[in-house]
């Protein structure tokens, strides 16, 4: 420590499991090594990413081909991997099944034996719950095994009695992967599913189900959208910790996704419209049912992003009826926050 640096309080070193607080000189005198990258330019050692993509969308195929392509150093969706130790915690598929699509995708790769060996696979299927026990199974279970990166789908399968639209329960469950990553130096990927609604119309971040909490915490966030043309699908990503990574499209052939830098990204699928006589109606009642199941929410922006992805296509309709829900029985509003308490 130079004469300059800001001494620990007392002159001893901190017990309280912190890191020291450092004197910006002592800061910058030394170059810090870069993480480990995994996806080069997206995604790294001790970092957090989101793949997010509608429902039935071959998001488990791709997170498959993740796998493969970080054992073998091979490129994915046309981005360059660094070859990597990988645990696929698969909470999902029936583990035959899960068999027979990694099966494909490492024969579609050209994916050896020698490799294979770089991944390791938990199926988990039917012991999905409480994110804080799993989190610290988890962590015992790779402690000493030189993990470079887990990939957990799907992600809400961790969630236990957690609701996803609650910002500060999602802020936990993040701060808990990231502490995951941090105490194993590893690299953590989750799958989360699009809400309902036309993604077309929404920033890439906001279009995961639940709490914005989902775009703002990851270090990357990847959104997997469909194109205008059927089986293709707009890449976005998100990065926090490297340049600008351009959107593309990637298409879909069996049992991989496949670039096309023919496709024009911007050109995403559009929900089809509903004629004026066919249009949905939305009912206080219905707001009601909303805010019973899948409520608290802890601001009116979070209330109708579940709300629009439900179907309700009018703010100005949703505020309308917000008036008269907050007159009902059974629901309190606080600083803001909606809840169902009867």
């Amino acid at each position: 420590m130079s004469d300059n640096a800001t001494p620990p309080p007392g002159g001893q070193a901190p017990t309280d499991g912190l890191p020291p607080i450092l004197n910006l000189a002592d800061f910058l005198a030394d170059e810090l090594p870069l993480p480990k990258p995994l996806v080069k330019g997206v995604f790294d050692v001790g970092g957090k990413m989101v793949l997010g993509s509608g429902s039935k969308s071959y998001k488990t195929w791709v997170v498959a081909d993740l796998a493969a392509s970080l054992a073998s150093g091979k490129p994915w969706l046309g981005l360059e991997t660094e070859k990597s130790h990988v645990l696929f915690l698969n909470f999902e598929i029936p583990a035959p099944f899960f068999q027979r699509r990694l099966k494909a995708v490492c024969l579609a790769r050209g994916i050896e034996d020698e490799d294979r060996r770089n991944v390791e696979i938990w199926n988990l299927r039917g012991h999905g719950g409480q994110y804080k026990t799993l989190m610290l199974q988890i962590e015992n279970r790779i402690k000493g095994r030189n993990f470079n990166v887990i990939l957990a789908d799907p992600a809400y399968k961790l969630y236990g009695n957690i609701k996803e639209n609650e910002a500060a329960a999602m802020g936990e469950f993040f701060n808990a992967g990231e502490k995951l990553a941090t105490a194993g130096n590893i690299g953590l990927c989750m799958s989360a599913h699009f809400s309902k609604g036309n993604q077309s119309l929404k920033d890439a971040i906001d279009r995961v189900s639940g709490s914005g909490v989902w775009g703002r915490d990851p270090d990357t966030f990847i959104a997997m959208t469909p194109h205008r043309i059927v089986g293709a699908f707009t890449i976005d990503i998100t990065v926090r910790n490297h340049p600008e990574v351009k959107a593309f499209v990637v298409r879909w052939k069996f049992p991989v996704m496949t670039p096309d830098p023919n496709l024009n990204p911007a050109e995403l699928r559009e929900a089809p419209k509903p004629s004026a006589s066919k249009a949905p109606k939305y009912s206080v009642d219905d707001l009601f049912v909303l805010l019973e199941t899948k409520g608290p929410f802890d601001t009116v922006q979070d209330f109708y992003e579940s709300a629009h992805g439900e179907g309700f296509v009018s703010k100005g309709d949703f505020k309308k009826l917000l008036v008269k829900l907050k007159a009902m029985a059974g629901v309190k509003v606080t600083k803001g926050r909606w809840a169902w308490a009867p």
